[in-house]
């Protein structure tokens, strides 16, 4: 498995410096915040990636893997099935796509909509599969971005509850767009509060996903547990690293 024009060779040492860099800014944002860098978990978002350059994600120490779209992320997941990484959803799911989104993923973390839920919970109960998901929360109510609103995340999390075949382990936020990494600062902090009023106990929701490659310090800083990164990771790569842009469906 080769990347055109390049080798794994020529690109590993570019991905090493990446990944080095994004873990000195995530431990620098967790010792500020009182916190252990290591209970922050790095998602490669790995969207129009080539399966040759995921494929080197486990040399520099990186075993989970974010994908927006199901028909892209199947033959990657497919190919690198021998890595033992750990797949993630990050996109909207179409729930047509809920059946193949089960073969791959261990994780949805855009449960969004009670009809994805609906479809999750039934074909989970239908494999004897206790579903791994997170709470989509779209914080501005941005009527382009997919998610529950901040008042009507308590109902979807008390439905989830209800149903046997899903566990609900956090949630999830895309916070509109900004000029600088501050500007994402309020919208995480909100985050964080709205998983702690609607924690049942401590141990409960544990995860906060949210943070990217432009923002992910910020969000250490207000309790992320979980950054997906993919600009700041693949910096640099050659333009053969990356496939078509994955524009539209699941994001």
């Amino acid at each position: 498995m080769t990347v055109s024009g390049s080798t794994p060779a020529s690109i590993l040492p570019l991905l090493e410096r990446n990944a080095a860099e994004i873990r000195s800014v995530v431990a620098g944002a967790a010792r500020r915040a009182g916190r252990d860098p290591a209970g922050v978990l790095l998602l490669a978002a790995t969207k129009t990636v080539e399966a040759a350059v995921v494929a080197l994600l486990p040399s520099v120490g990186i075993l989970d893997a974010g994908e927006n779209r199901v028909q892209e992320a199947e033959p990657k997941v497919r190919a690198l099935s021998d890595l033992g990484l750990r797949w993630h959803m990050i996109g909207r799911l179409q729930t047509n796509k809920v059946r193949r989104a089960l073969d791959l993923f261990h994780r949805i973390q855009s449960v969004d909509r009670d009809s994805v839920m609906d479809a999750l919970a039934e074909e989970g109960a239908r494999r004897g599969r206790i579903v791994d998901c997170l709470v989509q929360v779209n914080l501005s109510n941005e009527p382009t971005k997919g998610g529950y609103g901040m008042a009507d995340a308590g109902d979807a999390l008390r439905r989830i509850r209800s149903l046997p075949s899903l566990s609900a382990t956090g949630l999830m936020a895309i916070p509109a767009p900004s000029a600088s990494p501050e500007g994402s600062r309020a919208a995480f902090r909100a985050l964080r509060e709205l998983r702690d009023r609607l924690r049942l106990h401590p141990g409960d929701l544990r995860d906060l996903s949210m943070g990217m490659s432009g923002d992910y310090g910020v969000a250490v800083e207000e309790g992320a547990t979980i950054v997906r990164v993919g600009s700041a990771l693949f910096a640099g790569l050659p333009a053969s690293a990356f496939g078509r842009s994955a524009a539209g469906g699941e994001r």
